[in-house]
């Protein structure tokens, strides 16, 4: 999985882009370097930028540990707020699905979004 992490100076917003085959360690770097970017620039709202992300089935234990264990060990605060682009792809829309739904279930605030638009609309107006 390559990734890569940009802020978004005229919204205040943290993007973090992932594409390839998702795997467990690339994963929780590229949640690492997200939530570094975010410290550093004062942020609390993201944008989880996954539409060119492929992964197999067995990844779901992988994305159930952000909500559950790296959010907590990055002393993520609850404040945040994390916009999703799923990924394009028929087969992999599940993945998005998924975790917006592991992270609602457990407190954080986190929403699908259709487009880039459409999530910085939500990060900054709700």
């Amino acid at each position: 999985m390559e990734w890569r992490v940009e802020y978004l100076e005229d919204y205040h917003v943290v993007e973090l882009f992932m594409s390839g085959l998702l795997t467990g360690p690339d994963l929780m770097a590229s949640v690492s370097d997200r939530m570094a970017l975010g410290k550093q620039k004062g942020v609390t709202n993201f944008i989880i930028n996954a539409k060119d992300l492929t992964a197999q089935r067995s990844a779901v234990t992988d994305v159930l540990k952000l909500p559950t264990q790296k959010y907590v060990d990055e002393k993520m605060g609850r404040d945040t707020k994390l916009a999703v682009l799923a990924p394009t792809d028929p087969d992999y829309t599940w993945l998005g699905e998924f975790y917006e739904t592991v992270c609602v279930n457990r407190g954080w605030q986190a929403q699908i979004c259709r487009d880039h638009d459409s999530a910085i609309h939500w990060l900054l107006n709700t």
